[in-house]
């Protein structure tokens, strides 16, 4: 599998990320280390839960997942 090249570092609760394709409705995210990947599975797990209750409190919520797209990462053209 190709993994997509990253726009962004940022936020997914308490993990940090990489983001591609911020501008989609879905954008691709990721752990920015494998150690995070306990951190990434755990905030998955909060915001999941978040979405239940909020759905059941309020029928007309539309669930969104929290992603905070910080830095936007520089790349180089190519020209050395």
């Amino acid at each position: 599998m190709i993994e997509p090249a990253p726009t962004h570092a940022g936020w997914f609760l308490f993990c940090p990320v990489y983001l591609a394709d911020v501008d989609s409705d879905g954008p691709i995210v990721w752990e920015r280390s494998r150690w995070f990947a306990l951190l990434f599975w755990a905030a998955g797990v909060i915001q999941s839960a978040a979405i239940w209750v909020l759905s059941r409190l309020d029928h007309d919520y539309e669930p969104q997942w929290m992603f905070w797209a910080v830095t936007p990462i520089e790349r180089g053209t190519g020209d050395a």
